[in-house]
């Protein structure tokens, strides 16, 4: 901090970035759909930890100029989807309900992009939050310090959600109320109510324990947090073979196998962790298999049989995409309007043999935006992910630091098996683990900027 800075600033700003930490741990509790009532009392939380930043920010408090300027491009992208989810609420429509079939009743009666204005605002406002993070958590991560905090948190997350799921799974008991359990009663899930959702919330806070494997080892201290990463993993591995996830399981199973590509790619550099050896790339993966398989063979018997008996087949959801298809072809490139996708398939579903349960997700988050936001809306997130990823990558070829790069690979790791976990589900949709993605995100484009980084002068402003 400089010297010129009052102190009361000073303590301040520290004062948010904890209150941020506790903001990040406190929604891990909350695995909750957006619109939910708890989202939107969490929301105020936040709102008031940035009104308090931005009175220190007007007082003097130093932020990560560096990484708002570098991502400048990148957070703006990440806000335009929610911009056209609300301008879908205004803008008039030429499109009608197809003449072939009657209109629903709540079909409405003005022509508005979105057929459910109100549940896209909604939307809007559940989302938010979620994207206020990524330039929240850039600007404050001023320093490398603060790297290894938010590391240290995801990793407590970890290890606290992963033996809750397990203890609360092998005493029979539930975390949340039973009547909300999205079936498969006997699966661990914690504070969950969707088994999914949980292993999907592990595997993206396991990227604190995958930072801290990677980097080369250089005395003691880090060797135990080698030790500590590797059980904390192993941990994360247990969790989700017991909450029965096929999706989540495939993402562990590939996770090392992408990382030794990645290490393969890099060669060593940037004092990351290289195995020279063919002979220890096998002794590692049969390790890694027999833990697996111990874990699975004590754990996950019902996991086993599903994937024996049933494969990987992706049951009724082939024929919920064909439907979620012809609805998204009657809009194709602006959509049926945020939060719609319940109202639109029932009215598009007809006589298809589905269980008849209300479907409000599209158990892919692309077909589902797609829906919703039209080829607008898609564009706009995949362009996202797209800037996001490059940059990431970009700079874990420059960084010098084996910190930075650690985090960068775990980062990249992470926020792809999300995305490919979100193929057949539908985990980016729960706002506390869209909020966990944005961090993450966050961390990829303010990271280089740190010392050590690929951008390294001047990263800090008055």
């Amino acid at each position: 901090m400089a010297q010129h800075t009052p102190s009361w600033v000073v303590v301040g700003e520290r004062i948010v970035w904890c209150g941020l930490l506790i903001y990040l741990c406190a929604i891990s509790f909350a695995g909750l759909p957006a619109g939910s009532a708890t989202w939107f009392q969490l929301s105020i939380v936040l709102y008031v930890l940035i009104g308090a930043y931005l009175v220190m920010l007007a007082a003097g408090a130093e932020y990560n100029k560096r990484a708002a300027h570098h991502g400048r491009v990148i957070i703006c992208l990440a806000l335009l989807p929610l911009v056209w989810m609300y301008a879908q609420t205004v803008l008039l429509s030429s499109h009608s309900w197809p003449a072939s079939n009657a209109a629903p009743s709540w079909w409405p009666a003005e022509p508005l992009i979105s057929v459910v204005p109100e549940r896209s605002r909604l939307l809007v406002l559940a989302y938010l939050p979620a994207w206020l993070l990524l330039p929240l958590t850039m600007a404050m991560l001023n320093s490398r310090a603060r790297l290894r905090q938010i590391m240290l948190m995801f990793s407590m997350l970890v290890v606290f959600h992963g033996v809750s799921a397990i203890v609360a799974n092998g005493a029979g008991v539930y975390l949340v109320d039973p009547r909300q359990l999205d079936g498969h009663f006997d699966v661990a899930r914690g504070w969950f109510v969707n088994r999914n959702h949980f292993a999907a919330f592990m595997l993206l806070c396991s990227v604190g324990g995958i930072s801290a494997v990677l980097p080369e080892r250089q005395d003691s201290v880090k060797v135990l947090v080698k030790v500590a990463a590797a059980v904390m993993l192993t941990l994360v591995s247990a969790a989700i073979i017991m909450s029965q996830s096929r999706a989540a399981l495939g993402c562990l199973l590939l996770l090392p196998v992408l990382i030794v590509l990645l290490l393969q790619h890099l060669r060593g550099c940037n004092g990351l962790w290289w195995i020279r050896k063919r002979q220890s790339y096998l002794l590692a993966g049969a390790l890694l298999g027999l833990v697996l398989l111990v874990l699975a063979l004590n754990f996950g018997g019902e996991l086993v049989r599903r994937i024996l008996h049933g494969g990987l087949g992706i049951g009724e959801r082939g024929l919920q995409w064909q439907v979620t298809w012809q609805a998204i072809s009657d809009r194709l490139i602006v959509g049926h309007g945020g939060g719609s996708y319940a109202s639109v398939f029932q009215a598009y579903r007809g006589d298809a043999e589905l269980r008849q349960v209300v479907f409000d997700q599209a158990h892919n988050d692309y077909l589902h935006i797609w829906l919703e936001q039209g080829l607008i809306g898609l564009t706009l997130w995949l362009a996202f992910i797209a800037l996001a990823f490059k940059s990431g990558w970009q700079a874990l070829h420059n960084t010098r630091s084996s910190l930075i790069a650690a985090t960068l690979a775990s980062g990249l790791c992470i926020t792809l098996f999300a995305l490919l976990q979100s193929f057949v589900d539908f985990n980016l949709q729960i706002v506390n683990l869209r909020s966990y993605f944005f961090v993450i995100i966050a961390l990829l484009l303010a990271v280089p900027t740190l010392p050590g980084g690929s951008r390294t002068t001047n990263h800090l402003k008055s």
